[in-house]
């Protein structure tokens, strides 16, 4: 008995090491499926998936469809779909075994197609439909069990991916744990949160502030930004910033305020006569720029012709500005031509030749004014300023001469002039002549500088390559509405910029109008900005130096975008200078030929005040309200003139002068007198007259002095003029007591009165005796003369 109880225990071990090692496939899950033709079918040898060991396993009790355990998995009567994920899960699920696998099988055709069912896992579900006659099914399964022993499932958490799985004891990974978010990174089986996962997630690389110069170049700081330890849970940002060059600033150009501009030249502007008589006048000029020295010495050269002849003094000027010479000896009513000079180590600046006339020995000539210099494009028309102003009040006669273009009426003092085509651009001057109703004659010249549209070096480009011509001027202080349409570029042209600050505004209309591109470019054709925002509004603001052109390019197709344009100059305050105001003074009764700023006067004359309101931008200016205030003893007389037209209106209440036009000077005349002398103490008193002039958004004021001097002589006066301050003892009884004192000395001959004769005798006799020799010693020797 224990030899055949050994025996079977041996058989049994051997059978099970034949069976269990006949579970052990080392190659993965075949999954091919037989084919069968006939209705029995065929045994499919599934074999484990590589790797796998399992210890036992599980047959279904016969057919699916009459095995309860399987009806209870998908239904009845159902049989399987030949799928090895489906025959996976149903093994699974029938042995509860969660390592279980489907190991053998038996395949076969529904030949008669009755009802049946055909089962399969769809990877959460099972699905069950009727199967048709023809079809494949799995009637019979054998699963292996106890698989993988030793491995516990859900043993750890670990990434894969930028997710977290469970795997188990033995490596293999399960079902999804957690799904990590875009600011989380997988890291040790856990979501954790970062601060950046890439350099991008800091910050965008790029420019930033404004520019500035260094090394004479335009640079600009470079914003770099790092991500340190990127995607960990110690991942932070950095940043650096780096200058980097923006512009090589060329020969002929200087870096100021971040920007490229053009280096400053020596300059100088001849400006109009004033205090013109018939033998003197005052020259003017102006010193623009002293081309980066610290001065420059200035002076004047004139004479009756353009090669003057004459010179002024000399001297050293240590800041920009005007200056003056008077000249003397001058022929009445004469033609004078001059020009005012600077120089210093940066060379000799000449400023353009201006001429005045004299005036006659009895009456001043009038005053001519030709308005401010202009730059306009071939075949532009603008207005010329003129202006006139006749000492004596009389009418004025006007007449216009021009070097090239044409007017629209010589006689009309502000007329219309159009330019004319050139081939490059050209300077021309146009003189006005103002003669008043005696013959007497004034002169003053207007530069205008014709540009070229083909080759003005100053129209700027939308690219490298490409240069455009711009459309019109925009004027400081003018406001320009207009349209862009599909892709289309404007560009306007604003000149006559000095060292002020200016701003440009642009306002954009209309749907997607805003995406368009303001662009500010230097008369070097180098953009100096750029605002591609789709900001409704853009604006720049800025000191340029030299002409600008403004250029405005559309990025919207299919629109009609509308804009507004605004060019101003921008004060230190922040309001825009319109105009400015000029006061002067003359005294008719001492027969003044000029007006002033300051004069002398004396009790009871008569004077003219002046005030001249001159435009400093290219708009209009609405409802100019002129008002002047007038000390205590200068009375005001009337005589109130608007451009020496004569006016209702008092200027002391204030008087509206209607619209002062563009570069348009208006002048307000009156006529005031100084008090009687008993209203002055005696000495020099000086009073001090003030204009205002104002609109809606800006004015301006200025003064003139009048210095009144009271004598002591030609009135009643409490000065000691004499011994005493009685008049009639002073002139007749202390001449009487020295007449007595004189006939006392001689009566009382404490002087002799014959004596003192005899004395004054002998002294006459004295003199012509010695007369007498001198004669005759001179004829002596007149006669050895002769004989020699």
């Amino acid at each position: 008995m224990k030899i055949i109880r050994n025996l079977f225990i041996l058989t049994a071990v051997v059978f099970a090491v034949f069976y269990f090692s006949s579970l052990s496939v080392d190659a993965a899950q075949n999954p091919n499926f037989p084919a069968p033709t006939q209705c029995n079918g065929a045994s499919w040898d599934i074999g484990a998936p590589e790797g796998v060991t399992c210890s036992s396993s599980v047959s279904t009790l016969g057919a699916l469809e009459q095995d309860y355990k399987a009806t209870l998995i998908f239904g009845s009567p159902s049989r399987l779909k030949p799928d090895l994920n489906s025959l996976n899960q149903f093994c699974k699920q029938y042995t509860q075994d969660a390592n279980s696998y489907a190991f053998l099988a038996s395949v076969h055709n529904y030949c008669t197609g009755y009802d049946q069912n055909l089962s399969w896992w769809d990877g959460s579900s099972w699905i069950t439909i009727p199967a048709a006659a023809g079809t494949l099914n799995v009637q019979n399964v054998r699963c292996a069990t106890n698989c993988g022993m030793g491995c516990v499932l859900r043993s750890s958490k670990q990434c894969f991916g930028n997710n977290v799985y469970w795997y188990d004891s033995c490596g293999n990974r399960g079902e999804l744990y957690q799904a990590c978010s875009s600011n989380q990174v997988c890291q040790n089986g856990q979501c954790v949160n970062t601060v950046c996962s890439s350099n991008s997630d800091c910050g965008t690389n790029g420019y930033v502030g404004n520019t500035f110069c260094q090394s004479g170049n335009v640079y600009q700081d470079y914003k770099t930004y790092t991500c340190l330890n990127p995607g960990t849970s110690s991942s932070s940002c950095t940043s650096s910033t780096e200058a980097k060059l923006k512009q090589v600033c060329s020969g002929g150009q200087t870096c100021q305020n971040g920007y490229c501009v053009q280096t400053q030249e020596l300059s100088v502007e001849t400006n109009q006569a004033t205090n013109i008589s018939s033998n003197q006048a005052t020259l003017n000029g102006n010193l623009l720029n002293l081309g980066g020295m610290d001065s420059a010495n200035v002076w004047f050269e004139w004479g009756q012709t353009s090669s003057y002849g004459r010179e002024t003094s000399h001297y050293s000027k240590y800041n920009t500005g005007s200056f003056s010479a008077a000249v003397y000896d001058l022929s009445p009513n004469t033609l004078y031509h001059f020009r005012a000079v600077a120089e210093n180590s940066r060379g000799v600046s000449y400023g353009a030749d201006r001429t005045f006339y004299s005036s006659g020995s009895g009456q001043s000539s009038p005053t001519a004014y030709a308005g401010p210099d202009r730059d306009v494009y071939e075949g532009q028309s603008v207005y010329l300023n003129g202006s006139g102003s006749d000492p004596e009040g009389g009418s004025l006669y006007y007449y216009w001469t021009c070097t090239g273009g044409n007017l629209s009426n010589a006689n009309n003092p502000q007329p219309l002039y159009t330019a004319s085509y050139v081939s490059s651009t050209t300077t021309y001057t146009c003189t006005l002549r103002v003669t008043d109703n005696t013959g007497l004659t004034g002169y003053d010249d207007v530069r205008i500088r014709v540009l070229d549209k083909d080759h003005d070096g100053s129209i700027c480009p939308i690219s490298n390559s490409t240069c455009y011509y711009p459309d019109s001027h925009i004027y400081l202080g003018q406001t320009i509405n207009s349209c862009l349409n599909d892709y289309s570029n404007k560009y306007y042209k604003v000149t006559g910029i000095s060292s002020d600050e200016i701003k440009i505004t642009l306002n954009w209309s209309g749907y997607g109008c805003n995406l368009n591109y303001l662009r500010i470019y230097d008369s070097n054709c180098s953009q100096i900005y750029s605002d591609t925002s789709n900001n409704w509004t853009k604006t720049w603001q800025g000191k340029p130096y030299s002409d600008i052109v403004i250029g405005l390019e559309g990025r919207t197709s299919n629109n009609n975008c509308s804009f507004s344009l605004t060019a101003e100059r921008v004060s230190s305050g922040g309001m825009l200078e319109r105009f400015s105001v000029e006061k002067y003074v003359k005294n008719l009764t001492k027969g003044d030929s000029g007006f002033y700023n300051t004069i002398n006067a004396d009790p009871n004359d008569l004077l003219v005040f002046e005030i001249r309101v001159r435009s400093n931008i290219g708009s209009l200016t609405r409802d100019l309200i002129v008002k002047d205030t007038l000390p205590s003893n200068l009375i005001y007389k009337g005589n109130l003139k608007i451009n020496n037209v004569s006016v209702s209106g008092d200027a002391r209440g204030g008087i509206n002068t209607g619209d002062l036009s563009p570069n348009q000077i208006k002048t307000i005349s009156f006529e005031a007198q100084v008090a009687s002398v008993e209203n002055f103490t005696y000495g020099t008193t000086t009073l001090i007259n003030t204009a205002l002039a104002y609109s809606s958004d800006y004015s301006d004021t200025n003064t003139a002095k009048v210095l009144v001097t009271r004598k002591a002589i030609g009135g009643a006066t409490t000065i000691i003029t004499g011994i005493t301050d009685n008049i009639l003892f002073d002139s007749l009884i202390i001449p009487l007591i020295f007449a007595l004192i004189a006939v006392w000395l001689f009566k009382s001959k404490i002087v002799s009165f014959e004596q003192w004769l005899d004395l004054k005798k002998e002294k006459y006799q004295n003199y012509r005796s010695n007369k007498i020799l001198e004669k005759k010693i001179g004829q002596i020797k007149g006669k050895e003369l002769f004989t020699r």
